[in-house]
Protein backbone atom coordinates (compact mmCIF):
# COMPACT_ATOMS: atom_id res chain seq x y z
CA UNK A 1 0.00 0.00 0.00
CA UNK A 2 1.07 3.23 -0.48
CA UNK A 3 1.11 5.55 2.20
CA UNK A 4 -0.86 8.97 1.40
CA UNK A 5 -1.76 11.49 4.26
CA UNK A 6 -5.51 11.80 2.68
CA UNK A 7 -5.77 8.21 2.76
CA UNK A 8 -4.28 6.60 5.22
CA UNK A 9 -3.64 8.36 8.59
CA UNK A 10 -0.44 7.77 10.73
CA UNK A 11 -1.06 4.91 13.40
CA UNK A 12 0.61 6.23 16.34
CA UNK A 13 0.58 10.34 16.06
CA UNK A 14 1.90 10.30 20.61
CA UNK A 15 5.38 8.92 18.95
CA UNK A 16 6.12 12.26 17.28
CA UNK A 17 5.48 14.89 20.02
CA UNK A 18 8.28 16.03 22.66
CA UNK A 19 8.72 16.29 26.15
CA UNK A 20 7.21 19.60 25.96
CA UNK A 21 3.89 18.62 23.76
CA UNK A 22 5.85 19.82 20.51
CA UNK A 23 7.52 18.39 17.89
CA UNK A 24 10.03 15.86 18.72
CA UNK A 25 12.40 16.04 15.76
CA UNK A 26 12.51 20.13 16.24
CA UNK A 27 14.87 21.28 19.04
CA UNK A 28 12.88 21.95 21.83
CA UNK A 29 13.77 25.18 24.51
CA UNK A 30 13.12 24.81 27.80
CA UNK A 31 10.66 27.44 29.45
CA UNK A 32 12.86 27.81 32.27
CA UNK A 33 16.08 29.13 30.70
CA UNK A 34 14.48 32.01 29.06
CA UNK A 35 14.61 34.90 30.53
CA UNK A 36 12.21 37.62 31.81
CA UNK A 37 11.40 41.02 29.76
CA UNK A 38 13.15 43.66 31.34
CA UNK A 39 10.23 46.82 32.02
CA UNK A 40 10.51 49.28 28.49
CA UNK A 41 10.97 52.39 31.52
CA UNK A 42 14.15 50.72 32.93
CA UNK A 43 15.76 50.41 29.53
CA UNK A 44 14.96 53.93 28.88
CA UNK A 45 16.11 55.18 32.02
CA UNK A 46 19.58 53.24 31.57
CA UNK A 47 20.56 54.03 27.80
CA UNK A 48 19.53 57.87 29.07
CA UNK A 49 21.99 57.59 32.12
CA UNK A 50 24.73 55.90 29.56
CA UNK A 51 24.03 58.49 26.86
CA UNK A 52 24.44 61.92 29.79
CA UNK A 53 27.21 59.98 31.47
CA UNK A 54 29.23 59.72 27.67
CA UNK A 55 28.40 62.92 27.35
CA UNK A 56 29.99 64.05 30.84
CA UNK A 57 33.22 62.22 30.23
CA UNK A 58 33.48 62.96 26.29
CA UNK A 59 32.18 66.78 25.94
CA UNK A 60 31.06 67.96 22.42
CA UNK A 61 33.17 64.89 20.79
CA UNK A 62 30.46 64.83 17.90
CA UNK A 63 30.18 60.99 17.93
CA UNK A 64 26.84 59.09 17.09
CA UNK A 65 26.48 58.80 21.46
CA UNK A 66 26.94 62.45 21.33
CA UNK A 67 24.01 63.13 18.69
CA UNK A 68 22.01 60.40 20.19
CA UNK A 69 21.87 62.20 23.30
CA UNK A 70 21.14 65.90 21.58
CA UNK A 71 18.30 64.07 19.64
CA UNK A 72 17.49 62.92 23.15
CA UNK A 73 17.44 65.73 24.96
CA UNK A 74 15.28 67.98 22.41
CA UNK A 75 12.81 65.32 22.74
CA UNK A 76 12.75 65.58 26.21
CA UNK A 77 13.16 69.41 26.65
CA UNK A 78 10.58 70.16 23.53
CA UNK A 79 7.48 70.73 25.66
CA UNK A 80 9.70 73.48 27.72
CA UNK A 81 9.61 75.78 24.50
CA UNK A 82 7.00 77.98 22.78
CA UNK A 83 5.27 76.36 19.77
CA UNK A 84 6.22 78.52 16.41
CA UNK A 85 2.89 79.38 15.89
CA UNK A 86 2.53 81.10 19.27
CA UNK A 87 5.42 83.17 18.69
CA UNK A 88 4.04 84.39 15.45
CA UNK A 89 0.80 85.66 16.90
CA UNK A 90 2.10 87.61 19.68
CA UNK A 91 4.23 89.26 16.89
CA UNK A 92 0.87 90.26 15.27
CA UNK A 93 -1.04 91.07 18.34
CA UNK A 94 0.79 94.61 18.82
CA UNK A 95 0.13 95.13 15.07
CA UNK A 96 -3.53 94.38 15.33
CA UNK A 97 -3.83 96.72 18.11
CA UNK A 98 -2.82 99.94 16.14
CA UNK A 99 -5.10 98.97 13.45
CA UNK A 100 -7.74 98.88 15.66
Amino acid sequence: MIYTRERSPPRAPHIYLGEYGGDAMAPQVALKNVPEAAAEADILREQLDYLIDHVDRHPQCGCSECQRYLWARAALLAIFTKPTRANKVEEMVPRLAKAA
